[in-house]
């Protein structure tokens, strides 16, 4: 019998010895490494992953990001609070104000953050509104404080960081996704670990630039994506995607790599996208006439130009008034700039394609409730993040078959082909019956239920907890076991009553 050559992936024994962690640090390089208000896939998740754990904290937590060629640097909560609110006030909208923007964050302006750093943080405000920015407070030592200029790391902003962090085997580093923006993150890493023995775990989105490199840039493949990649499957204790076809992908790479990995599982992303009051709808975006919605980045990995193909078939069949708008919400990515080229000066469909960047949350939420449906026929995914929010207003959406899409969109989907226009035109064909509509959505509305972020981060605790031991686990083990006659005698007793 032929022996494999390559190498078995590694699965955890159940009677092994967990290690024990006492600390959970944060890695948000990608936050810090994007443009302030900047929003994307990544920026959303780690933001919403944060404010989860942070509304229900049960491990003491801090936040942290690589320095290349230095290690691991500590990250500033003030400095990581004002990011962050930078960013909701993009995406609230320009009309929101100030005032009305304060009113919807709940409980106070620092929810995400855990406890112990939002007491702090709180503690300071008088002090950082008098005009001293480079004040920090540690949480964790007895008497905080700490004034003047910190020491600065390229290429984070100056008064981001707090300076390296001294961790050990029992401190947690996270990584919440996009380190391949880290410079030289392969040895920065590997060297970090080997000097501090710190665990790690990492959050790889997809694998889109390996497995589909002709969708993205060629300088993101070999440059940055693939070392990194090489180097998280390397040094991860345990390794997260966000879909089970990702997994797939991850497990496969890493066999072909000859990289033995650790327990790789899926954390699947969170949607708490909720429709606005009636009252909130933006005027300056309703649309006169019937239009079908696409939400994504304009670039060809998303499939704007089988869309335009299938829009030209579409307006020739029915005719350009029997034939519905289609609507582009995104801005302009990777190579997008020639399917906007060609709407803007296509006579037959230049009226019939509408393209609008930079949409707010309430733009969005009046275009959603106002399409006869979504259409989302894209290339590869590692999740599809568009066709739940569809999902979540109720609206039918007409997806591809490919990656992890049939996951997102299970029985209430309509799929058709990637590179079918024809197959296309059919589906929303289709779906413009107003009968066919009509059920398709009553299906949507009894029994599709989102996975919220609440949800969501309640797995992820459940990953880690099965993989770690925490401090704060040990204690609470220790209040059952004590309290356990006093609970057992009660659970008795309960029977009589």
């Amino acid at each position: 019998m032929a022996v494999s050559s390559k190498p078995k992936l590694y699965e955890p024994s159940q009677s092994r010895p967990l290690p024990e962690i006492d600390t959970v640090w944060f890695d948000v390089s990608a936050l810090l490494l994007m443009p302030s208000g900047y929003v994307s896939g990544i920026t959303r998740t780690i933001h919403k992953i944060i404010e989860s754990w942070g509304a229900n904290p049960w491990t003491r937590t801090r936040f942290c990001a690589f320095v290349p060629d230095e290690g691991v640097a500590e990250v500033c909560p003030a400095y990581l609070h004002r990011h962050m609110y930078q960013y909701d006030r993009s995406a609230a909208g320009p009309d929101d104000t100030e005032g009305e923007f304060e009113e919807a964050r709940p409980y106070s302006r620092y929810w995400y953050l855990p406890w112990t750093i939002r007491h702090q943080y709180r503690s300071m405000e008088k002090v950082v509104k008098t005009g001293v920015t480079k004040f920090w407070v540690d949480p964790n030592t007895p008497n905080p404080g700490q004034t003047g200029p910190r020491p600065h790391y390229p290429p984070y902003a100056q008064d981001s960081l707090v300076g390296l962090a001294k961790l050990g085997p029992r401190d947690l580093v996270f990584s919440l996704g996009g380190l391949w923006m880290v410079n030289n993150f392969k040895a920065t890493v590997t060297q970090a670990r080997q000097r501090m023995r710190f665990q790690f775990v990492s959050l790889i989105y997809d694998l889109i630039p390996i497995v589909a490199p002709q969708y993205v840039p060629d300088c993101l493949i070999e440059g940055s994506f693939v070392p990194t990649t090489d180097a998280q499957l390397r040094e991860s204790a345990v390794t997260l995607t966000i879909s089970e076809h990702s997994k797939l992908d991850v497990l496969k790479y890493a066999q072909e790599r000859f990289i033995p990995v650790g327990p790789v599982e899926v954390f699947t992303l969170g949607s708490d996208i909720t429709p606005l009051d009636a009252t909130a709808a933006a005027t300056e975006t309703q649309h006169s006439r019937p239009f079908v919605l696409s939400v994504g980045t304009i670039e060809s990995r998303k499939n704007h130009f089988g869309m335009y193909q299938a829009w030209r078939k579409l307006v020739k069949v029915l005719g350009p008034d029997r034939a519905p708008d289609l609507v582009f919400a995104g801005k302009q990515g990777w190579h997008g700039e020639n399917v906007l080229y060609m709407v803007k000066h296509d006579p037959l469909v230049k009226d019939k394609i509408i393209v609008k960047a930079g949409v707010g949350d309430r733009e969005l939420d009046w275009l959603y409730k106002n399409c006869l449906f979504t259409l989302y026929p894209s290339l590869y995914e590692g999740w599809g993040l568009p066709v739940e929010e569809s999902f979540i207003y109720g609206k039918m959406c007409v997806t591809t078959n490919v990656s992890s899409l049939p996951e997102v969109g299970g029985e209430f989907a309509e799929y058709v082909e990637p590179e079918d226009p024809e197959g296309i035109v059919r589906a929303v064909v289709k779906g413009l019956d107003p009968d066919y509509r009509r059920g398709r959505e009553s299906l949507i509305r009894e029994k599709y239920r989102a996975n919220t972020w609440s949800q969501a981060v309640v797995k992820l605790q459940g990953i880690l907890e099965s993989n770690f031991s925490f401090a704060a686990d040990r204690a609470r083990r220790k209040k059952r076991v004590k309290e356990q006659p006093q609970s057992t005698l009660a659970r008795a007793m309960s029977f009589f009553w």
